[in-house]
């Protein structure tokens, strides 16, 4: 099954508005050549990675500073690994070796 395949059945699914499973069918926009859905893509992934921030107190109703959630591990390792992967990819290209390591 093809790329395309593969995003039109995440285009099918009821959840496609969160995060994780719209990043991915960004990304496979990305696959094909779409810049906009390669930051599409980007912009999904933090917002992902900001979801799983866990510091909430149950029955919290304050959100706390932008930059303090940002600082946190789980958005850092995200922030870390998008900036790697898109040195990568300017750097050396979409090579074979690039995607498995990006992969890995």
């Amino acid at each position: 099954m093809g790329w395309q395949a593969v995003q039109e059945q995440l285009g099918q699914r009821a959840d496609l508005d969160e995060d994780d499973v719209a990043a991915v069918w960004y990304a496979l926009g990305a696959v094909g050549g779409s810049a906009d859905d390669a930051e599409w893509a980007a912009q999904r992934c933090v917002d992902a990675a900001f979801e799983r921030i866990s510091y909430y107190l149950e029955g919290a109703t304050l959100a706390r500073p932008l930059e303090v959630d940002t600082a946190d591990p789980v958005v850092q390792a995200e922030l870390r690994w998008q900036t790697m992967a898109l040195d990568l990819l300017e750097n050396e290209g979409a090579t074979s070796a690039v995607v498995s390591r990006l992969r890995a």
